[in-house]
């Protein structure tokens, strides 16, 4: 079995490629995008305590979101790095897949040209999928998959294919923690790791492993490792249910709607790639068939993908929930190896044309730079359907700050809760210099209590009752009444005080941003 490490090639040119693509991403979103995704602001708020869990979902991308920002500064441009960071090893982790499927066809020779032009094909179609471009920006529990579902699935086979029982070893250590990795980042990932069993069967080949200790040491080894995840979840009563319980449906028609819109994810995701497979296979449609190089199975590739989409599609069926299409971000990563397999046979062909792919590549990041900042500048459509945009959640956090500061002189701000989580919450932790804990409603109830900040009584916090743009005023009232009524029932004082502010800076040199309100409420035991 050939490492991925060991072509220079790898190093050379195609990381270089990687680099690069994440970099422009990157410098991307940091220029045109006023606000992080509200998930990454809540990524930071579970980062601030150490916890096994969250009452939402398996907490692996805020550790790392903590170790992050323990080595960089809080702030977007960093965040942004490390959503294309994530992208970047999980492009490796399909090169390093392709590279040593490639390897592992029986009869393949050294063919280095050929294995080079592969590999900038399984390359270019990824970097043209919007999870590896657009939708990475986005750093959360559905985009952490984009890099661990590679290399689980790498490292799956690379079990298989090892001569070396050390190696062997080596692998399956690898594959137990990647696993458990996998599964804290997002339960959904229970649907890879279904398949690469059935495929361990399936395979005649691959059934003898299942003869020697490696598989069963991955499984004991992987619930060793998920073993205080799942005891944590034991001992809260599972507080996740609620939040799943938000995707439960029993309407047959919302469920084929979701269940469709979530299979076509393979179509709309892969958009520009699929037009760049068909230019470059109708350009190859009259050449000769002349590769020297052998082609992967295509009926492993595809179960790689189908299999993961069969099982959350038949659990959607069966449990009854409301699939969604994000959820399927990291499904597909081995589609750009299915459709560069396709072309094997052309590839001396394709040697010729391969400028003509990054050319597409080019035209593909001018446009999205080139609609982005129409969008951001000119565009009422754009305001009007995307809410998010207005939201000036930096600038509400530097105008609580300054109420706070005029309120409480040469004071600190340690904590902040709200009903109106994380949106109006988790931003203050992020951007407030000594960052405050981020609640989830209110302290002393759930789901605070999952992870407890057992000192707010000795502190001064705050409560924020805002909305978004497109929510009923009725969400804010709401919240203030709850707010008050539980200070009352604490016997603290009420202490309300509204708060306006607007979005700031030179994206709104055309259209003025309207004005936002929210209500806080200043909380000193």
């Amino acid at each position: 079995m050939i490492h991925p490490m060991q072509s220079s090639y790898y190093f050379s040119k195609t990381v270089s490629l990687i680099f690069l693509h994440c970099l422009l991403f990157a410098l991307l979103a940091w220029l045109l995008l006023p606000n992080l995704d509200i998930d990454m602001y809540e990524n930071f708020a579970w980062a601030q305590k150490f916890a096994w869990g969250s009452f939402k979902h398996p907490t692996f991308f805020a550790w790392v979101t903590g170790l992050w920002f323990h080595l960089f500064p809080v702030n977007h441009g960093s965040y942004f790095l490390l959503s294309y960071a994530n992208a970047g090893l999980g492009l490796w982790g399909i090169l390093a897949l392709a590279q040593l499927l490639l390897h592992q066809v029986p009869g393949q020779g050294k063919h280095p040209e050929q294995e080079r032009v592969f590999l900038l094909l399984v390359l270019g179609f990824a970097v043209l999928a919007l999870p590896y471009n657009l939708y990475a920006a986005v750093f959360n529990a559905d985009s952490i998959l984009i890099s661990l579902w590679p290399w689980t699935t790498y490292v799956f086979f690379a079990i298989i294919f090892a001569k070396d029982t050390r190696k062997k070893w080596f692998w399956t250590f690898a594959l137990s923690s990647l696993a458990a990795a996998a599964i804290l980042g997002k339960y959904f990932s229970f649907s890879l790791l279904v398949s690469l069993v059935i495929l361990s069967l399936w395979v005649k080949e691959y059934r003898s492993l299942y003869l020697k200790p490696y598989p069963y040491v991955v499984l004991a080894c992987g619930l060793m490792l998920l073993w205080p995840h799942l005891r944590w979840e034991y001992q809260m009563n599972f507080p996740c249910k609620t939040y799943y319980a938000h995707y439960l449906n029993t309407d047959p028609w919302v469920l084929f709607k979701h269940g469709l819109t979530f299979s076509l994810t393979g179509i709309y995701f892969f958009a520009f790639s699929w037009i760049a497979w068909l230019v470059l296979k109708q350009m190859s449609r009259n050449t000769v068939r002349s590769a020297s190089l052998r082609k992967i199975s295509n009926h492993l590739l595809a179960s790689l993908f189908l299999l993961p989409w069969f099982i959350s599609l038949l659990l959607s069926v069966l449990g009854g929930i409301s699939i969604k299409d994000r959820w399927a971000i990291p499904l597909w990563f081995a589609l750009p190896i299915y459709m560069a397999n396709q072309l094997i046979p052309w590839l001396p062909s394709l040697q010729t044309k391969m400028k003509l792919l990054w050319r597409f590549w080019g035209a593909f990041v001018a446009l999205v730079c080139i609609a982005l900042l129409f969008t951001l500048t000119i565009s009422n459509h754009y305001l009007s359907a995307h809410q998010d945009y207005l939201e000036a959640r930096k600038e509400m956090v530097t105008r609580i700050a300054d109420q706070f500061h005029q309120q409480f002189p040469n004071e600190e701000l340690s904590w902040v809760g709200g009903n109106v989580w994380p949106d109006h919450i988790a931003p203050l932790a992020f951007y407030l210099p000594n960052h405050p804990r981020a609640i989830p409603g209110f302290p002393d109830r759930m789901p605070a209590m999952v992870s407890p900040h057992t000192t707010w009584k000795k502190e001064i916090g705050v409560i924020v009752c805002g909305k978004k743009y497109a929510d009923s005023a009725v969400v804010i009232e709401n919240c203030v009444q709850e707010t008050r009524e539980w200070l009352l029932g604490l016997g603290l004082s009420v202490r309300e005080q509204d708060i306006l502010y607007n979005a700031q800076g030179w994206r709104w040199t055309f259209l003025p941003p309207p004005e936002k309100k929210v209500t806080v409420f200043w909380v000193r035991a």
